[in-house]
């Protein structure tokens, strides 16, 4: 299944099969077949919310120097455990439900976590949460990262600097789906390199939201 995963997803992020790969992860979920059926989804659980806002508080916490990245990927390993158990269970359903678990996964250092942030996103996106657009395009380039590519967006910094980006994406595309210009993410390295001892998880990235 994970060998699967990982095809599915050097295909997708270099442009051949991003559909296949979602469909693939979504998996056989009661969540899955509303959509299919055009049924409205499950309201958002008060367990993702949860979850969703213990990630935001732990980035806070981990910014005043209270922990590092370490603890904060052990605590977000546990999150991650809680948010594949409710998906797991078809408690996971909502838009926001997509969306939050999203941002709790993007949190996690492993490839398959990642990958499901981004299915995620993906199946918030297609019911309508646009909030969820920064999260798909951040996992796409932690994604690309931990494949060892050149991310796409250019929301990734490692070591102060902009993660070098690939030019099969251009600024106007940035514009249209309300993301920063590569010169505009230029301009953040300075921010990116100051937080990065509070900020970078256990690869060594940092990502600065678009809004």
């Amino acid at each position: 299944m994970i060998a699967n995963r990982m095809v599915y997803a050097a295909a997708a992020f270099v442009g051949f099969a991003g559909a296949t790969a979602f469909l693939e992860g979504a998996g056989d979920t009661a969540a899955t077949h509303a959509l299919e059926q055009g049924r409205p989804l499950p309201r958002g659980t008060e367990a993702v919310a949860t979850l969703h806002k213990e990630a935001g508080a732990d980035r806070i916490v981990q910014q005043h120097g209270q922990f590092g990245a370490s603890e904060l990927d052990v605590r977000s390993k546990a999150r991650r455990d809680e948010i594949l158990n409710l998906y797991r269970d078809d408690k996971i359903g909502s838009s926001s439900d997509y969306s939050r678990a999203a941002e709790v996964l993007l949190q996690s250092s492993e490839l398959e976590d990642i990958l499901l942030a981004h299915d995620f996103a993906l199946a918030a996106l297609s019911v309508g949460d646009h909030s969820a657009r920064w999260v798909s395009v951040a996992a796409t380039d932690k994604i690309m990262a931990k494949l060892g590519l050149k991310q796409r967006y250019g929301t990734l910094y490692k070591k102060g600097k902009l993660y070098p980006v690939s030019p099969s994406v251009t600024d106007k595309q940035r514009r249209v789906m309300q993301l920063r210009t590569l010169k505009e993410s230029r301009q953040l390295e300075r921010v990116a390199k100051a937080v990065a001892p509070k900020r970078a998880d256990t690869d060594g990235f940092v990502q600065i939201p678009a809004h």
